[in-house]
């Protein structure tokens, strides 16, 4: 029984680190707290600052954020990484 309970609980271990979880984590810890990307240039560096303290702030890994911030980015921003995206 015991070892039973050991495995169950080194399964869950090994799903959360999962990249899937990860994600999934991250994103749910960020929804109500990310700010959607401003229209006007001049807000853009405030913004993009302001990301990268909330990266920081929840421990966010740097190969999850780009991920994380697509969905706030505007439809300009989305065009452009779907483009860049293309090219790799």
């Amino acid at each position: 029984m015991k070892e039973r309970e050991l495995q169950i609980q080194l399964d869950r271990e090994q799903v959360s680190k999962t990249l899937v979880s990860q994600t999934k984590l991250f994103a749910d810890a960020l929804k109500g707290t990310m700010p959607r990307m401003p229209s006007e240039v001049v807000h853009l560096l405030t913004y993009f600052k302001d990301v990268e303290q909330l990266f920081a702030k929840f421990e966010v890994p740097v190969g999850l954020q780009a991920q994380l911030i697509r969905p706030y980015l505007s439809e300009k921003a989305k065009l452009l990484v779907s483009r860049i995206d293309g090219m790799v």
